[in-house]
């Protein structure tokens, strides 16, 4: 999806499912990548939150190592999950 409001259209359609990312969500209301919105531990639990209270079904939150890269953009890496 390209941003919220696609993705409200594809539920108001019944579609079984909706993928939706940051990048996403940034070029579509800030007009520029998300590169530089740096996350933590905070805004991982907002964002959580945010995702529980709007019913989502399930959740796949990732995060880069510095320096972050675009997803074209080879050499990125990402944080292991830790336990």
């Amino acid at each position: 999806m390209y941003d919220p409001f696609t993705a409200q259209q594809a539920m108001y359609y019944e579609y079984p499912a909706v993928y939706f990312s940051g990048y996403s969500f940034a070029m579509g209301h800030l007009g520029s990548t998300d590169m530089d919105l740096y996350g933590n531990a905070f805004n991982v639990a907002r964002t959580t939150e945010l995702y529980v209270q709007a019913g989502i079904a399930a959740c796949d939150l990732e995060d880069q190592v510095l320096p972050k890269r675009c997803g074209h953009i080879a050499g990125k890496a990402v944080i292991p999950p830790t336990r």
